[in-house]
């Protein structure tokens, strides 16, 4: 081997050791990013707050988290390296003590990916207000959204229980989508009741609940008057309710 190449193949060594070098230090240092730092203005603008903030991007937690004021208990928070090579920050959230048990998070750009949601939600966590009876019981749902909040798709089965306290029926649907709308359809019967129900989020994530209740029972119309329904004729209560 001559000087020039001897002296060459040293330089590739040493470029070569620094190269892995910088990996290393870029990889320490998004490693002990701490989340906070990451998730403080995109979560307030979600409408996402915390009483406390721990760990880090990787592996980290939400004490006390809430969505638009309504608790959703501890949130553990764990970040996926690969979908990070390609542009995209994907995460699985977690929680033993909140409503929402389970979800993987996809975020690209303005594009949403949410995927084996699981849990039971208070319906007030779309619409302010509504605070009703029950919960939405979701599993394996799964909702992708493009940058313009379109919906692409949307399916997995949604039960609520709201009526169930007064023996009205439980209310059953599929998520999916219609006209760019994330819609959700329930509906439900019994020797007391017939309800149906429709709860969409439009591309601006404005939810809106529209309900009708076809009942003449005592109990019933006691119900839907404590639910905020208006008996608009004879044994025939409806809802039209958009968040503000």
């Amino acid at each position: 081997m001559t000087v020039w190449g001897a002296k060459r193949q040293t330089l590739d060594q040493t470029l070569g050791l620094i190269a892995v070098g910088a990996v290393c230090v870029c990889a320490y240092a998004l490693a002990t990013l701490p989340l906070r730092l990451v998730l403080g203005e995109t979560a307030a603008r979600a409408g996402v707050s915390a009483q406390a903030v721990e760990g880090t991007l990787w592996a980290g937690t939400l004490r006390g988290a809430a969505f638009r004021g309504v608790p959703l208990g501890d949130l553990r928070l764990r970040t996926h390296l690969w979908p990070l090579l390609t542009g995209q920050w994907r995460m699985s959230l977690q929680s033993d003590n909140g409503p929402l048990r389970r979800a993987d998070i996809g975020l690209s750009g303005a594009a949403l990916d949410l995927s084996g949601l699981e849990g039971r939600l208070p319906v007030s966590l779309l619409v302010p207000g509504a605070n009703w009876p029950g919960g939405l019981s979701l599993s394996g749902v799964s909702i992708k959204r493009d940058p313009s909040g379109t919906c692409v798709s949307a399916s997995g089965p949604v039960r609520w229980d709201a009526l169930e306290t007064w023996g009205g029926p439980p209310l059953t649907g599929t998520l999916r989508c219609e006209g760019g709308q994330v819609v959700l359809p329930l509906a439900g019967s019994s020797d007391l009741a017939t309800v149906r129900v429709r709860l969409s989020l439009s591309a601006a994530s404005k939810a809106r609940l529209q309900v009708e209740a076809e009942s003449h029972s005592p109990a019933m119309s006691s119900a839907a008057a404590l639910m905020g329904l208006t008996e608009t004729t004879p044994g025939l209560w409806t809802l039209d309710r958009t968040a503000p």
